[in-house]
């Protein structure tokens, strides 16, 4: 059976449903034109000769903290314009199904490691939700080692926003020791200071909270991670209330109006003549 994030699962009552929602808030939370710019400089391979132009067209990493980066799929394609700027050793590309990096481009020196990771619902199935949590464990353990071992790690996926803003979230809960719901909502919204627009994807969170051994976020949780989407939920079901019961007055006003015929109609208060009595 279908299973939804925790804290919008009583709200759709078919996979259909749900899943056009996502799309809905996909395209309302969009970054306009963002996918096509990241595509277009990953496909342009700006020469690594420029660090400023390449800083502000080329997927400069996001620093999240030291030995740790937040990038996209511009991010590894010019990787050798930042790795030594920021001594990155290692590359956690959690969207190798979007972001395939050829033996042949690969950096000397550098350390890769690829999950195949969905962005999309991916508690429906449960196949597909057991996936996801296996390739964000994985990728968690590869980010947990290299930065024990002291290497300084880049995290991407193809957007970078939510493959990769969750494995971000997983690790930075195990590596912090976060034990509730409330301590990965402040990691949250930390790693949405660096990126506003990131972690946006529901599923995502749920499935890097179990990896860490974490309940899910409980039904309140929405209003904290995602307000907008609260907020027009919020707007929906008042729209949704309003209309039934404006349906259901209509329905009384129809009732009373049959009612009031009934009453004035001068025969209805007529008893019948039994049967088998004959009038003389």
């Amino acid at each position: 059976m279908a299973r939804f994030p925790s804290f919008i699962e009583t709200h759709f009552s078919t996979k259909v449903e749900y899943e056009q929602w996502i799309e809905d808030e996909n395209q309302a939370l969009a970054l306009a034109g963002y996918g096509k710019f990241v595509q277009r400089q990953a496909a342009e391979q700006l020469p690594a000769t420029d660090g400023e132009s390449l800083a502000r067209t080329a997927g400069k990493p996001v620093f999240v903290e030291r030995g740790l980066y937040w990038g996209d799929e511009a991010s590894v394609r010019c990787l050798d314009a930042w790795r030594e700027a920021y001594d990155i050793k290692c590359v956690m590309n959690t969207a190798s199904n979007a972001v395939e990096v050829a033996e042949s481009d690969r950096l000397p020196g550098i350390l890769y490691c690829e999950e195949p990771m969905l962005d999309g619902p991916v508690c429906n199935d449960p196949q597909t939700r057991a996936s996801a949590i296996a390739s964000l464990r994985r990728a968690i353990d590869f980010i947990d080692e290299q930065r024990t071992a002291g290497r300084n790690v880049l995290v991407n996926c193809q957007a970078g926003l939510n493959r990769s803003g969750a494995t971000l979230l997983g690790h930075l809960l195990r590596r912090r020791g976060a034990s509730t719901p409330e301590e990965a909502t402040v990691i949250v919204h930390e790693l949405r200071e660096r990126k506003p627009a990131g972690l946006a994807n529901p599923d995502l969170l749920e499935c890097a909270m179990e990896v860490v051994g974490l309940p899910p976020f409980g039904p309140d949780a929405e209003w904290a991670l995602f307000p907008q989407r609260a907020a027009r939920r919020q707007r929906v079901e008042a729209a949704r209330a309003a209309r039934v019961a404006e349906t259901t007055k209509e329905e009384e006003v129809e009732s009373h109006e049959g009612d009031d015929m009934a009453e004035d109609d001068p025969f209805s208060m007529m008893s019948p003549v039994p049967l088998g009595i004959r009038e003389v």
